[in-house]
């Protein structure tokens, strides 16, 4: 963390002098993990929200009930997973520089007779053992742990947010069929975040020269109430537009576009969904065969944005982990560079 030097063996009971690097260390870690922080308290903000509101939490079905804690344990999980992984990209950097400076600190301790804080050695315990309190060791671990894990979120999602918004904004023009996506409902009635996605798709349903097909896809529902699709299909009705069609089974994206498929019978395809969701429901398009459909994005309602981007960032850290592990690894390297100066 910092490097010390000294000219002459010191003083009994006296510290020594910092060198002017010295901040390099601290500085290097409080402008990576601040940004970091204010990203994952978002998150965890947004795992909040999950928690306590049913329309952000998983899907509730007869067969498939997964708990309220599932989608912050996850998170936990991917947390250690990357941070792990990021280790075993960077070559283990962590352990080397504990090494060394483990090391280091005891060539000092036996060549001035002080402790590695500059104390003296007699009377002291050796660094590392049980009744010197934490480790070097554990400390530097848990350091480098920490400021990777706070590093990752702070870098990847102002970069997922600013390329979510790119890819919201593009017009994909007519189209001959519209694939809505489902959300959750809202007192039987479509939610804000259900009710963008809605609109856009009227928008684009209106932009073709001719009659468009629009496939409402979801089958969701709330406990013994209307499926998703239907009650998309009612709200796209009642604003005139006569081909709609239902599509009231699937539980997933993947599910949506899969059958949804067959339903297909003119192009161009524009699948319409909220603008967090744009690049996962485009890469499982193009994963299903379909790479000729365009997907648009509808703005997603702000008190939705830390639950979106969590449950987002988690599936997209799932399905890609390698950006994740990449900026982990990136962080460690860093921290050897700066610990060396």
């Amino acid at each position: 963390m910092f490097r010390l030097t000294t000219s002459r063996p010191a003083r009994p009971g006296a510290l020594r002098r910092l060198s002017p690097s010295a901040p390099a260390g601290p500085v290097f870690a409080a402008s990576a993990a601040v940004p970091g922080l204010l990203m994952a308290a978002t998150l965890t903000a947004g795992g909040v929200v999950a928690w306590r509101d049913p329309l952000m939490r998983p899907p509730k079905l007869p067969n498939r009930r997964p708990p309220a804690w599932g989608l912050p344990a996850a998170g936990v999980v991917y947390g250690a997973v990357t941070i792990a992984a990021a280790k075993v990209v960077g070559r283990g950097v962590g352990s080397r520089v504990i090494r060394r400076r483990s090391r280091t600190a005891v060539g000092q301790s036996a060549a001035t007779g002080t402790t590695a804080a500059g104390f003296p050695s007699a009377g002291f315990p050796p660094a590392g053992s049980p009744s010197a309190g934490f480790p070097p060791a554990v400390i530097e671990k848990a350091a480098a742990a920490f400021l990777s894990a706070a590093a990752v979120p702070g870098v990847m999602l102002p970069i997922f947010d600013v390329a979510r918004r790119t890819w919201a904004r593009r017009d994909t023009g007519p189209a001959g069929t519209v694939i809505v996506l489902g959300c959750a409902l809202r007192d039987g009635r479509p939610s804000s975040l259900l009710r963008y996605r809605l609109e856009l798709a009227e928008r684009v349903a209106r932009r073709a020269p001719g009659p468009a097909t629009v496939i409402c896809c979801g089958g969701i529902g709330e406990d013994g109430g209307p499926s998703e699709a239907e009650v998309m299909s009612g709200w796209l009705r009642d604003r005139g537009l006569t081909d709609v069609r239902l599509e009231p089974r699937s539980t997933s994206t993947l599910e949506n576009l899969a059958n949804a498929a067959p339903m297909v019978d003119r192009g161009p395809v524009t699948v319409v969904t909220s603008d967090f969701h744009v690049f996962r429901a485009g890469s499982l398009a193009r994963r299903a065969g379909h790479a000729w459909w365009r997907v648009e994005g509808s703005p997603t309602p702000p008190q939705y944005w830390a639950t979106s981007m969590l449950r987002e960032f988690l599936a997209l850290g799932t399905w890609w982990p390698a950006p994740g592990i990449a900026v982990g690894a990136a962080v460690l390297r860093a921290w050897d560079v700066v610990k060396r100066k």
